[in-house]
């Protein structure tokens, strides 16, 4: 009798612990999910602008915090600044391209140069796609700063502090279903002459919208310089505004020092967002910048006796340009240029390039981008390798020159369009 009663006592005490342990497990779950994504505590830069259409956080999101500048985080998980590149290579490569994006959250007293340093690992690994991390200020939740990383251009000599040594192989994936080969090439007709492609531009051409933070100057006393227009920061939103208004391509890059501060970057960014910019570029390289601009339009007088710009009852603010003469056609451009990860998904078909027998025996990977131009259809009219081991620019030139993407357009009129594609040799 005895004994029956110390089972029943001790069976009903057993439900009773997992009685609350399973109660209570849902609100662990969410601590713990939610825990994964905050990461340590940090003060952000603050902004006034944002893009509705920006990239949200969630649970599968890579989030790289950087509290300080010997401390780096991957959600909770501290890791050496040695690790990043490794360990973003490995959690980007089997990803989606429109996923393959790092969220950097930095605290906003930190040094631009730290910052800096993981941009430069997170392109030497073969990826342009960062969101930035920072707060609106007349709220408290975070937004995101959409921008790309712009690739070391052709024939432009890399700064000796951002060449990095070569990483470890991946470990090797097994795949059960591998790709089909690639398809044969067209047999070329008799007597028909052979058609020569030339190198198209560089995707920042002479008439791009460069920013660049001078030394001097610190938040809304800084001065800047959009292409050879030297001007205080409190005057680029609207002088900016006024040129994007007239521009069919609204891609800003951005250049800043490496002695200035994180929040000098974003401040910065903040006015071009502001002033209307889609895509923004950051330069960490030192080459040649556009010195020409484009004359905005004349903003129209203030009459005696009127409002502003002469109209009664006018409200003060940005001033549209004035209307184009009657009959007056915009021409569309005839190339754009698209983000690496925006490209590649729209991609209808994908050749994989084959390891070179040389590079194999070299024992030679890492990541190799390639700048193409596609057509009006979709094809591949040029390609060139812009960064990666000499060993294999080659095979990835091939492989992309039989890539096939969705066609654009822009107005209703068809497009050719500039680009990238990054081949990761791990075998």
């Amino acid at each position: 009798m005895m004994r029956r009663s110390r089972v029943r006592v001790s069976s009903s005490l057993l439900t009773m612990v997992l009685a609350i342990c399973i109660c209570g497990l849902p609100d662990l779950i969410v601590k713990a999910s939610t825990q994964r994504q905050e990461g340590p505590h940090m003060t952000l830069p603050k902004v006034r602008n944002a893009k509705a259409d920006s990239s949200v956080i969630d649970n599968e999101s890579i989030v790289l915090a950087i509290p300080s500048d010997d401390e780096f985080y991957i959600g909770n998980e501290r890791i050496k600044k040695e690790g990043i590149r490794e360990r973003i290579r490995d959690l980007l490569r089997d990803r989606r391209p429109d996923l393959q994006i790092i969220f950097i959250k930095s605290a906003a007293a930190l040094k631009y140069s730290t910052v800096r340093e993981v941009l430069n690992m997170i392109r030497d690994v073969g990826y342009d796609r960062v969101g930035l991390v920072v707060e609106k200020s007349n709220s408290q939740g975070d937004v995101i700063f959409d921008a790309m990383i712009y690739p070391i251009p052709f024939g432009a000599k890399a700064d000796p502090r951002d060449i990095l040594p070569p990483l470890p192989d991946p470990p090797q994936r097994i795949d059960p279903f591998p790709p089909p080969p690639p398809p044969p090439p067209p047999p070329a007709r008799r007597g028909a002459r052979s058609k020569r492609v030339y190198p198209q531009p560089t995707p920042m051409h002479m008439d791009s919208f460069v920013v660049e933070l001078k030394t001097d100057g610190s938040g809304p006393e800084m001065t800047v310089a959009l292409n050879s227009r030297v001007m205080a920061l409190s005057e680029l939103g609207p002088f900016l505004s006024n040129i994007l208004d007239q521009s069919f391509d609204r891609t800003v890059f951005v250049k800043v020092p490496r002695d200035k501060m994180y929040d000098d970057l974003i401040t910065v960014m903040d006015e071009v967002v502001g002033a209307g910019a889609i895509t923004v570029g950051l330069i960490l390289d030192e080459f040649e910048l556009p010195r020409t601009l484009p004359r905005p339009a004349r903003r129209p007088p203030v009459v005696s006796g009127g409002g502003v710009g002469g109209v009664p009852g006018g409200v003060p603010g940005r001033v549209p340009p004035p209307p184009p003469p009657p009959g007056a056609r915009y021409e569309t451009p005839k190339i754009i240029r698209k983000s690496g990860g925006v490209l590649q998904a729209s991609a209808t078909r994908r050749v994989e390039p084959e390891m070179p027998p040389m590079a194999k025996a070299a024992n030679v990977t890492g990541a190799v981008v390639v700048e193409v131009t596609v057509d009006e259809d979709g094809n591949v009219i040029a390609a060139r390798a812009i960064s990666g081991h000499p060993l294999l620019k080659d095979a990835a030139v091939s492989a992309a020159r039989g890539w096939k993407f969705t066609p654009t357009q822009l107005s209703g009129e068809p497009v050719k369009v500039i680009g990238t594609i990054t081949f990761n040799f791990n075998e």
